[in-house]
C-alpha cells in the first residue's frame, strides 16, 4: 500500500534532473495505474503453440477516505498488488538489477537506450565475458 502523495514526489524527485520533464498530477498518476492495471501482455512463442496472458498488476484499489478536505485524491490510500509471475520473481530475487536512480537521472537519451539494452540483452554478465554490439544495431534501434 502507498499514497498517490508518495508516488507524485518519487516522480517529481527523479524527474527535476531531467530535460524537458514535467510533473504529473495526481489524476493523471491515477489513471497510468489504472490503465496498467488494465493492461494485458501476451507473450508467444515464435515455433511452437506456446502463449501467455498476464495483467502486471493483479488488483488495484482507491481509497479516498475523506473527499472534501483531499479533492485531488492526494492523501488516497491506493492498493497494488502484482501478479504472481512478478511477485515470485520479486521474492526469489530472480530479476535484472539495475541502478535506478543513475538510468532515470541520465539526461542523455543514447545512454539511457544503452543502459536498458545491456540490462536486457547482457544477462551473462561476468568480469571475464564480454558483450559485443555492432553500430548498425545502434543505429537501427536507438
Amino acid at each position: 500500500m502507498t499514497s498517490l502523495y508518495k508516488i507524485h514526489e518519487e516522480l517529481k524527485k527523479r524527474g527535476e534532473k531531467r530535460v524537458k520533464s514535467k510533473s504529473y498530477s495526481y489524476s493523471q498518476i491515477r489513471q497510468a495505474l489504472l490503465v496498467l492495471s488494465k493492461t494485458k501482455i501476451h507473450l508467444k512463442s515464435e515455433v511452437g503453440d506456446d502463449d501467455l496472458i498476464f495483467s502486471p498488476i493483479s488488483d488495484f484499489g482507491f481509497f479516498n477516505k475523506d473527499k472534501s478536505q483531499n479533492p485531488h485524491g492526494s492523501k488516497a490510500t491506493i492498493y497494488i498488488k502484482f501478479n504472481s509471475l512478478i511477485s515470485k520473481s520479486i521474492l526469489t530475487k530472480k530479476w535484472r538489477q539495475i541502478n535506478y536512480e543513475t538510468v532515470i537521472e541520465d539526461r542523455n537519451y543514447l545512454s539511457r537506450w544503452l543502459r536498458k539494452m545491456l540490462g536486457l540483452k547482457f544477462t551473462y554478465a561476468s568480469p571475464n565475458r564480454s558483450f559485443n554490439i555492432n553500430l548498425s544495431t545502434l543505429i537501427e534501434n536507438s
